[in-house]
């Protein structure tokens, strides 16, 4: 069986996809709503998302969490009642390995998690940085079933489909499904590749245990820009994907169900839940996500673009100087080109809905 879906594939039919492919229009309200973290953000972290939210000219609108008082000392704390706001706390951090034997207790509830490995790996000819950019993403653990022909657990069908959609919404066209050999067989059997709507033509997946896909990853070369792994391997992925990568601290971390991202986290190897000090890279790139599920496109791009182009790469450093330094500057009207997938528009729905082409949103960040 050839485990390795690289052939060239055709655009799909115009009828292939049916009515639902019609232009669709989609209404952006242009506001940054986020939900309260029980952990209450320390105020270092405030105090540097609040300087980056300030410099943007965004005023949050924060809902309460459930059964908890408002927290204070964020712009904008104590607005609106939205119901689907994602949680964002990226001073909490989990650890990979709490996906391992079906999960850790308290485990946040979610059908995938999708982390973020980018960093800088040297200057390049057309930019300051040049980056490493690789999504890192596991079905969670309560959401495998059991597979007839020997009882392991595996992912559901539908989870491996939303998966590989969000890598693809990025633009990712190298994609690796890791699992153990003897799953490879059962995945290999929903025929992934060979779905032209769910890949698009020129993107690659492949199927790998994870004893091929060490040595790759080790090699140091870039061959996969984003990886799907098994629960009880994503702490193996993680600590070689943070060493050849040199993405050292925390990702960011997004928690998906069938309503979007629902939290917004960290992971780290350094298992620090409770509290974790400041990581001015981290909080940069947490917020531009968070940026960018509210349909803050161009405030996500000019907050990474002006980070990842800052003089010296600050997109290493970690201290909060490097805060002061980026808001301490006018905002750039212009819009940069950051070297970052997660921030391409999106093609597609993650779980297969009708996506809309046209969204209408606010000339006026500041107003909304």
């Amino acid at each position: 069986m050839d485990h390795t879906s690289d052939r060239p594939r055709r655009p799909p039919a115009a009828h292939a996809a049916g009515p639902d492919c019609a232009p669709g229009l989609a209404l952006v309200g242009g506001a940054l709503r986020l939900a309260e973290c029980a952990n209450r953000a320390p105020g270092a972290w405030r105090a540097a998302l609040g300087a980056l939210l300030d410099w943007l000219a965004i005023e949050p609108r924060f809902v309460p969490a459930p059964h908890r008082r408002r927290l204070a000392g964020w712009p904008g704390a104590g607005h609106g009642k939205e119901s689907d706001a994602p949680v964002f706390a990226p001073w909490t951090a989990w650890c990979p390995t709490a996906f391992q034997n079906g999960g850790l207790p308290g485990l946040p509830k979610a059908d995938f998690v999708a982390s973020y490995a980018l960093a800088p790996t040297g200057p390049a000819p057309d930019s300051p940085c040049a980056l490493t950019d690789i999504l890192l993403l596991s079905p969670h653990p309560m959401r495998l079933t059991a597979e007839q022909s020997h009882g392991d657990c595996l992912p559901q069908a539908g989870i491996m489909r939303a998966m590989i959609r969000a890598a693809c919404t990025e633009g990712r066209t190298r994609i690796a499904i890791l699992v153990h050999a003897r799953h490879r067989a059962a995945i290999g059997r929903l025929r992934l590749g060979e779905d032209l709507r769910l890949c698009p033509a020129g993107t690659t997946l492949e199927i790998r245990t994870l004893e091929e896909a060490l040595p790759m990853m080790m090699a140091g070369a870039a061959r996969w820009d984003a990886i799907i792994a098994m629960p009880d391997l994503r702490g193996m992925v993680f600590a070689v994907l943070a060493e050849t990568a040199g993405v050292q601290g925390g990702w960011p971390m997004l928690w998906w169900t069938r309503k979007g991202v629902v939290r917004i986290t960290a992971e780290a190897l350094d298992d620090s839940a409770s509290s974790a000090p400041l990581d001015a890279r981290l909080a940069v790139q947490a917020l531009a996500l968070a940026l960018r599920e509210a349909g803050l496109d161009d405030a996500a791009r000019c907050l990474h673009g002006a980070w990842a182009q800052a003089p010296g790469c600050v997109a290493a450093s970690t201290d909060a100087g490097s805060i002061a330094r980026l808001t301490g500057e006018p905002a750039p009207g212009q819009r940069f080109e950051p070297q970052w997938r997660a921030l391409e528009n999106k093609q597609m729905s993650v779980f297969g809905n009708r996506t809309p082409t046209l969204r209408i949103v606010p000339s006026n960040l500041a107003s909304s």
